[in-house]
């Protein structure tokens, strides 16, 4: 846009019409931008919001987030200037964000869980089908929350996103699931975050450096709960649509982010109860069904003229292999699934039925089969990782390796 002699290069934010955000208004963005500016962090500036269609209209910010081409050093560089900018958004003064009409907890239960329960009506109305691992997550979060955790501070939530040029950091971005929280939120956020987007820079040391910038220690427990809440919640929102998908969405881009983060959720969970996840080694095949075989051919036939068409065309074979190589596997996953839930819930005709008995024994309050149920749990994810084997390379990493001093 040219304004007098100046061309102003601008980026327009628009609405995703997603239904997996528990805060889909534009304007609670743009708002958060304008404080998080005054406060001197570095992010877009906001020059106004469009009415028709919702956009927010903002600075076009120069950089790119990949680290990969830096140096060792300039990589952790932008990795320790990015926490030190967390370190002093977690600083801003509380008030300012409720004064543009953020919520502020007042106690314990409400800094920890302000982000999962913003997530459970959304996930109540659209469950589809028995969820035991979101149930015993959710009710284990709800029972376990930090009781020292009492001072609330605007969290990013979703963390580990910002722009660099030339090794430095030139924006943060992406602020539509924030809110008040613990800050121990986003260090959480940042173990999920680094195996697909890396930071530039050794997780611990990161937490380490953090905690200088910060002035004070990282609560390592508190940032395994958030784990386990911030891992719950992404599964949360994707529970009903992946059951029943809303045209138009990113189908493959949801299957990879709800195996990952039930991956991810039942390291968090087994790390924080104290139990071991065993990996399986194989599954036994029975081949997949034929007519999936003839559309992943029929997908390769197709000649597609751009690159939205190629990238089109790549997603829809990659999404037509995983169903070929989950529906080859699918016998031995159920039998597993019954196999292993017998102990717990008795004999079942199917799995449906004894993935409902199991949610049934966890809703009923009993904590005292966490831990078998973790493991059984975690049992089932990591056969779904093997059955999922076309995504195996964007499934690394999210078997947790444990945050220590």
């Amino acid at each position: 846009m040219q304004v007098g002699e100046q061309l102003l290069k601008l980026h327009v934010r628009g609405d995703r019409a997603s239904d997996v955000l528990p805060f889909p208004s534009l304007q609670r963005e743009a708002d958060i931008l304008r404080v998080l500016e005054a406060g001197g962090v570095p992010v877009p500036h906001v020059h106004g919001m469009c009415p028709d269609p919702p956009a927010i209209v903002m600075d076009a910010v120069a950089g790119i987030r990949d680290v990969s081409q830096l140096s060792v050093d300039d990589a952790r560089a932008v990795a320790e200037e990015y926490v030190e900018l967390l370190a002093k958004i977690h600083a801003l003064p509380v008030a300012d964000f409720a004064a543009i009409g953020l919520d502020v907890p007042r106690d314990a239960d409400g800094i920890a869980l302000g982000m999962l329960e913003a997530y459970v009506p959304l996930y109540t109305r659209t469950k589809a089908r028995p969820e035991p691992l979101i149930e015993l997550a959710l009710a284990w979060a709800r029972r376990n929350v930090p009781q020292n955790r009492t001072t609330p501070a605007f969290v990013h939530f979703d963390a580990g996103q910002f722009l660099h040029v030339d090794g430095r950091i030139t924006a943060l971005y992406d602020f539509e699931t924030c809110l008040v929280g613990d800050p121990m939120q986003d260090l959480a956020a940042l173990r999920m975050r680094n195996p697909a987007e890396p930071l530039g820079a050794d997780l611990q040391d990161l937490y380490r450096h953090y905690a200088l910038a910060a002035g004070r220690p990282v609560d390592l427990d508190a940032v395994r709960f958030h784990t386990v809440v911030f891992a719950l919640v992404g599964v949360m929102a994707l529970a009903g649509t992946l059951v029943d998908p809303l045209p138009g969405s990113p189908h493959l881009e949801y299957v990879w982010w709800d195996l990952m983060q039930r991956r991810t959720l039942v390291w968090a969970l087994a790390e924080c109860v104290g139990v071991e996840v065993s990996r399986p080694q194989a599954l036994a095949t029975t081949g997949p069904d034929p007519l999936l075989l003839m559309l992943a051919d029929s997908i390769a036939q197709l000649e597609p003229t751009s690159r939205q068409q190629r990238y089109q065309q790549r997603s829809l074979a990659l999404l037509t292999a995983c169903a070929a190589a989950v529906s080859a596997v699918r016998s031995d996953l159920d039998a597993q699934l019954l196999l292993e839930a017998a102990p717990l819930v008795g004999a079942h005709a199917d799995a449906a039925s004894a993935e409902l008995a199991l949610e049934e024994l966890v809703l009923k309050g009993d904590d005292a089969h966490d831990g078998a149920l973790v493991q059984l749990l975690a049992r089932q994810v990591e056969r779904s990782v093997l059955a999922h084997a076309p995504l195996a390379d964007r499934l690394v990493g999210y078997d947790l390796a444990p945050v220590v001093p």
